[in-house]
């Protein structure tokens, strides 16, 4: 039938009180702007957010604006999935490279350890007043508590749970069990999803938000077992919503043997759809693979990324339409993930059909016209990486990003794509690419190739790695590139490495065209972990290099500001003298205070001195007080964690 409507054209310590939860939204993240990109991962490398469900709501700060938060689980634990802590990143719907870590909302111990949370949902109810109220399902899968139901009238928190039974029996009541899902309709009515393996939904009773609907039941077993199911294979990571009046139903879908010319993998997203919240269901198809299928020059598929597990779900932006998914690094076993996005369609058929097209995995994700290939980028944005190569796993705020390593001889790295528009402007020998790696004590070549990685791509030309590279700190090498090799438009970027060792050529931090012979300015922190050792592989002969000119390495300017901690804060008449301790490498600070305790209509002044006189304060009034360091670095702000909250009474 004729396609008629199309949406676009492209995831016992008793329970805290208000106050602590409140100061737990401004600690666990430094503010980073500068660093999180529209790029895929689109937050800081060092923030590893998996299972992002994306929403936008409007901002509480700024009524009428609106913001799209990710609601993810946090691998902090290293060793194994996700972590203690609930943190929530958020951008305003007009700027999608305006990042802001809004803290931790929520986190829960009834005794010495705290409860690991795993993939949360969230959902909103419209109340009658017009206020709105959010419930957050943490996905809390200790014994007795994996129903947990928790409420905030603010999409950041503070987050309190509604269903525990008591502070001495802290289980929750109510039905939803693994990877929840929560759907509100339009009609107010509540259905609930979740499951491993096997998938279980049903409607909930909308006074409690946890428990099934009086005078209705558990729908189990809504699809049949992987094993027993051959197309629609449902594995977890249940998530729904409502477009066009249609209900669809994203999650993880466990592959057969072979499917896809691949092995089995619960790394891709697929999607069912109903006229009803509770089915019957219509499999679509695949939306996402994040093991970021290609096929090599003879044809043949294989994985482009590590395949582990992936988690998210759909959200539009501006009348587009993204996938929100993860990705594993680190070859650790999935225990190091990042949040991705890329452009979808949606389309609606006249006999009832949804068509979502399939993503590809990309390092532009969001940014669809390509990504500027004259600024400075980290290796670890790759989509691309074989050979055994992996991107490393960063933790450290101060770094660029994740190096590449493990870049043995015949590994590939990518990076899709790059838009080459208006540069040199007939000029030749000027254009330039400044790679910048660590080395390992072994010789090789790096080649750059255009398009493909294969015969049938541009080469633009080769650097040689010398065995006398530094291994520790950073070297950085300038290949000048003939501009004529490269049409305007989007290409896709390769670096191929060629050794006659056994073991890895070098990590490959960061890289970035030029139209100027200026020196690099910020680096992949040495701190990265040493290069493992490796099988040994077939070893060709490396072919001649490309003249190249090396340049100097500055150390990177970035700063990790502390907290601020408050020292005293003197009540006057009218008026409030704070001090607090100074900051290492602080340029100024900022002061907030408000009389809302979620700091609305809060007011603002900056000082560099440690002190400052707040003025004009309403008589016999409760204020809330907290101060931030930051620093100007390359134009742009980069903020400390805010100190403790503190609560006064004018005189």
């Amino acid at each position: 039938m004729e396609e008629v409507t199309k949406m676009t054209k492209r995831k016992p310590l008793k329970l805290a009180s208000l106050a602590t939860l409140m100061i737990l939204l401004f600690i666990g993240c430094l503010y980073q702007k500068s660093t999180a990109l529209a790029i895929n991962p689109y937050l800081p490398e060092w923030e590893h957010i998996p299972d992002g469900e994306p929403y936008v709501f409007e901002d509480p700060e700024h009524p009428g604006k609106e913001r799209i938060y990710i609601y993810g689980s946090h691998d902090t634990s290293k060793t194994s999935y996700c972590g203690p802590d609930l943190t929530v990143w958020s951008a305003p719907v007009e700027d999608l490279t305006d990042w802001r870590c809004d803290g931790v909302i929520f986190e829960y111990s009834s005794g010495a350890k705290k409860d690991t949370m795993y993939a949360p949902d969230v959902a909103v109810v419209n109340e009658s007043d017009g206020s709105k109220t959010y419930y957050l399902y943490p996905n809390d899968q200790t014994t007795k508590r994996n129903s947990m139901v928790c409420k905030s009238k603010s999409p950041i928190g503070p987050f309190e749970p509604i269903n525990l039974n008591s502070d001495t029996d802290p289980s929750s009541t109510g039905v939803m069990g693994f990877d929840p899902a929560v759907f509100v309709d339009d009609d107010g009515r509540v259905y609930g999803y979740w499951g491993f393996n096997k998938a279980s939904m049903a409607e909930l009773d909308p006074a409690t938000m946890a428990t099934v609907k009086p005078g209705t039941s558990i729908i189990d077993d809504a699809f049949l077992d992987y094993e027993d199911d051959d197309q629609i294979r449902f594995f977890e990571a249940s998530s729904m919503r409502k477009i066009n009046d249609k209900y669809i139903f994203i999650y993880s879908r466990k592959t057969r043997d072979g499917e896809f010319g691949l092995g089995k993998s619960t790394a891709t997203l697929a999607y069912l759809y109903s006229d009803n919240p509770l089915g019957p269901w219509t499999y679509g198809g695949t939306i996402i693979d994040a093991r970021g299928k290609n096929t090599d020059s003879e044809g043949n598929t294989f994985a482009a990324l590590a395949a582990t597990n992936t988690h998210g779900s759909l959200a539009q932006v501006n009348g587009q339409w993204y996938i929100f998914y993860h990705r594993s690094i680190n070859n650790d076993g999935g225990y190091s993930r990042q949040g991705m996005a890329e452009p979808v369609d949606i389309t609606f058929t006249e006999d009832g059909k949804v068509k979502i097209s399939e993503a590809e995995v990309t390092s532009e994700g969001m940014e669809m016209n390509g990504l500027d290939p004259f600024k400075l980028y980290s290796a670890g944005i790759s989509c691309y990486t074989t050979g055994g190569s992996y991107i490393q796993a960063t933790w450290d705020k101060n770094d660029i990003g994740g190096a590449v390593s493990n870049n043995k001889n015949g590994a590939i790295v990518g990076y899709k794509y790059f838009n080459f528009t208006n540069f040199c402007e007939g000029k030749k020998d000027c254009l330039n690419l400044r790679i910048n790696y660590t080395g390992t004590g072994n010789d090789g070549i790096i080649k750059v190739r255009l398009d493909s990685p294969y015969t049938d791509g541009k080469d633009l030309g080769t650097i040689s790695v010398e065995k006398s590279d530094s291994q520790i700190a950073p070297v950085t090498k300038m290949l000048s590139i003939d501009p004529e090799k490269i049409e305007t438009g989007k290409h896709a970027l390769y670096f191929l490495f060629e050794t006659s060792s056994e073991s890895s050529l070098c990590s490959l931090n960061s890289f970035q065209f030029s139209t100027e012979p200026i020196p690099p300015t910020v680096t992949v922190s040495p701190s990265a972990s040493p290069e493992p050792t490796v099988a040994p592989t077939a070893t060709p002969t490396p072919s001649t290099p490309t003249p190249i000119l090396e340049t100097p390495q500055p150390a990177p300017a970035v700063y990790n500001l502390d907290k601020v901690k408050l020292k005293a804060i003197k009540i006057k008449k009218g008026k409030a003298v704070i001090k607090w301790k100074s900051i290492k490498n602080a340029s100024r600070y900022e002061i907030q205070y408000s009389s809302s305790r979620k700091f609305k209509k809060l007011q603002k002044k900056t000082t560099k001195k440690t002190s400052i006189v707040v003025k004009k304060l309403k008589k016999k009034k409760l204020y809330y007080i907290r101060v931030r360091a930051y620093s100007t670095i390359n134009g742009k702000k980069v903020y400390g964690t805010f100190s403790s909250i503190r609560k006064i009474k004018t005189r």
